[in-house]
């Protein structure tokens, strides 16, 4: 069986998302499996015309615990406050 390739799947996710969500609408991506899929569905929305935000974390699997603690995860919340400061 062949894998289904990863830019058609992205490419539809984007036209599927279109007419659905705000035209400033902001996308988050978290380098432990998402941010590649995050960047490619903000450039497929910015070539259709969203002016799309995009905040990439790096992130490691204990820095999504409810209690945040470390200067990366201090990092990583003022980045996402950052982000949804420009967004909302």
């Amino acid at each position: 069986m062949p894998l289904p390739d990863p830019e058609a799947l992205v490419r539809a996710m984007a036209d599927a998302m279109r007419g659905k969500i705000a035209p400033d609408a902001g996308l988050v991506g978290i380098f432990t499996g998402g941010a590649w899929v995050a960047e490619r569905l903000h450039r497929a929305l910015e070539e259709a015309g969203h002016a799309s935000e995009l905040l990439l974390l790096e992130g490691a699997p204990h820095a999504f615990q409810i209690d945040w603690r470390g200067d990366a995860n201090q990092r990583a919340n003022r980045a996402m406050d950052e982000f949804l400061t420009r967004v909302m």
